[in-house]
């Protein structure tokens, strides 16, 4: 509305007629208070007294404040970001340590079973050909005993003669 009354102002003392001059004076007067005619030229103007300026700095300090907590929050949550996928890597690489570790025990536990799934079957060879060796012998022993019996009984008929 002031801007509007000033830009009436300047428009009516470039006009001719004297009444739309004073119409206008008497418009403006109506609106703004007499004590502060500068007031009109503050708003059409752009700040230059010093509360402008000052206003204006602490704009610019609020900006550069907020892009400085902008920036510090990104970067922040960056390294958030970051330690997250340094920890996920680490969480991964452990679970494949273990998961490796894991594989290698049942490997291992599969050799010690075969070792000794092997060591019973040669314990069970061993004892087999050893209960069949002592068979051998014990039938070698009765055919000699059969055999130095039958020679021995041969030999008693031929000296007495059984009938």
């Amino acid at each position: 509305m002031c801007t509007n009354a000033g830009f009436q102002l300047k428009m009516a003392t470039s006009l001719d007629d004297d009444d739309t001059r004073n119409l206008l004076l008497s418009y403006h007067s109506a609106y703004m208070p007499p004590y502060s005619p500068l007031k009109t030229i503050r708003d059409i103007t752009p700040p230059t007294t010093p509360v402008g300026a000052k206003r204006q700095l602490s704009e610019a300090k609020l900006r550069r404040q907020h892009t400085k907590r902008k920036n510090f929050r990104a970067r922040k949550k960056a390294q958030k970001a970051a330690r997250w996928e340094e920890r996920c890597n680490e969480a991964l690489r452990r679970r494949w340590r273990e998961r490796m570790q894991k594989f290698k025990l049942h490997q291992e536990l599969d050799i010690k079973e075969k070792e000794e799934e092997c060591k019973k079957k040669r314990e069970a060879l061993a004892t087999a050909l050893e209960n069949t060796a002592v068979k051998i012998r014990r039938a070698v022993m009765h055919k000699k005993l059969m055999t130095t019996s039958y020679a021995f009984r041969t030999s008693l008929k031929k000296v007495i003669p059984v009938h």
